[in-house]
């Protein structure tokens, strides 16, 4: 345990956030810090309260503002359920924080560049913040207004962690690639650029929408960045496209989402959130018909017209009838 907490002061001095100077946005990593050094103390405690005491006082009660962001975004992320996820995955977290520390860095250092790069290619591209948090193994990623949230304790998880005690949707998802937690922000910043997809005035958050979302965001880093968040899913909807297609079209008459998003482990037969993969090919072909490629990548972040660009794709999931 030592050694990683003289990794921790070594990366992260005295707690600081990793956030450069003369950047126009911040990007912080204590959390983790805090994190870790509750995780530690947790050898102490007597009982169940014990435990959630320890992560309400030095992880929650000390959190960053991105973390009391993430937060509000997750709220089921409570000091309970760090403590039963703790308990239920013990030999994954052990071999976690060398894992977490290492991308972590890597990806800290990385921001920049995806952030540049989307300046020069986006029309009127925003930073954000980008705060590193560890969650309950409920996201990998995900934002608000003004920060993307990095879950680390998934998107950090490398094919050399301990996955042993995992099943299901995490299994599948967790572990499988090289621990790349810029592909992770890079798929998110796409999201701080699309309109809104919480309305508080009730409108509908329909199936063609989140299809198209959670596409233009896997479709933009793999255009610029070639690589993806969703492998399993990628490699299933490459073998399986024409009648993932055929099914989705179905699906769109019914907006069944279990099949294609957010379903984890009621997803059956099939990765879990292969509507990323639909979502991206889509777009992709969307784009590549699109004479004007700056107004064709306009489209895809701003209008809320899903249907009609699904209908201008022209994609038929590589069907040949």
């Amino acid at each position: 345990m030592k050694k990683y907490a003289f990794l921790a002061f070594v990366l992260f001095f005295s707690g600081q956030s990793m956030a450069q100077k003369k950047k126009d946005y911040q990007i912080l990593t204590q959390d983790i810090d805090h994190f870790w050094e509750a995780f530690d103390s947790l050898s102490t405690a007597k009982t169940t309260d014990d435990s959630v005491a320890i992560i309400e006082r030095l992880y929650i009660g000390r959190a960053s503002d991105g973390l009391k962001g993430f937060r509000l975004a997750r709220p089921n992320n409570t000091a309970l359920k760090h403590v039963e996820t703790i308990r239920q995955y013990p030999k994954y977290w052990r071999s976690l924080r060398p894992v977490m520390y290492k991308h972590l860095k890597e990806a800290a250092t990385q921001t920049e560049v995806v952030f540049q790069k989307y300046k020069s290619f986006i029309p009127n591209f925003r930073k954000t913040g980008v705060c590193f948090v560890v969650g309950c193994m409920t996201t990998g990623g995900t934002t608000n207004a003004d920060w993307i949230f990095i879950g680390s304790e998934i998107s950090a998880a490398d094919t050399t962690i301990d996955k042993s005690e995992l099943t299901g949707w995490y299994s599948q998802v967790i572990g499988n690639g090289s621990g790349d937690m810029t592909t992770m922000i890079a798929h998110e910043a796409v999201h701080t650029q699309q309109i809104s997809t919480i309305d508080t005035a009730g409108i509908k958050y329909y199936l063609e929408q989140a299809i198209m979302d959670e596409g233009v965001a896997d479709f933009i880093p793999q255009l610029l960045f070639k690589n993806t968040i969703n492998q399993n899913a990628y490699v299933y909807g490459f073998a399986n496209e024409c009648a993932l297609w055929k099914e989705l079209q179905e699906d769109f008459k019914t907006q069944n989402y279990t099949p294609w998003l957010y379903g984890g482990n009621d997803t059956k037969g099939r990765p879990a959130d292969v509507g990323y993969f639909m979502g991206y090919r889509i777009a992709e072909a969307f784009y590549n018909n699109h004479k004007n490629k700056r107004e064709a990548l306009d489209i895809l972040l701003k209008s809320r017209n899903y249907k009609e660009i699904i209908a201008q794709s022209g994609y038929n999931g590589g069907c040949k009838n």
